[in-house]
């Protein structure tokens, strides 16, 4: 999903734009999506470790299920 950066302040450059949205539910969305992007970036680093710490005990000879 591209990120375009978008601020309340840019979107009352377009006239009545804010006056068509709810500027609060406008700002709500704008924290969900921002909270579950950070979200979303913690988990893959969450992830990728796993999966590095779980080759690093492999390597070891520690077995996983599916080795």
């Amino acid at each position: 999903m591209p990120t375009y950066n978008l601020t309340i302040d840019d979107l009352e450059e377009y006239g009545n734009v804010l006056d068509v949205v709810d500027i609060n539910l406008l700002k709500n969305e704008i924290k969900s999506y921002e909270e579950a992007t950070r979200r979303e970036k913690i988990d893959d680093e969450r992830r990728s470790a796993e999966a590095w710490a779980e080759e690093q005990m492999s390597d070891m000879g520690f077995g996983f299920e599916g080795d």
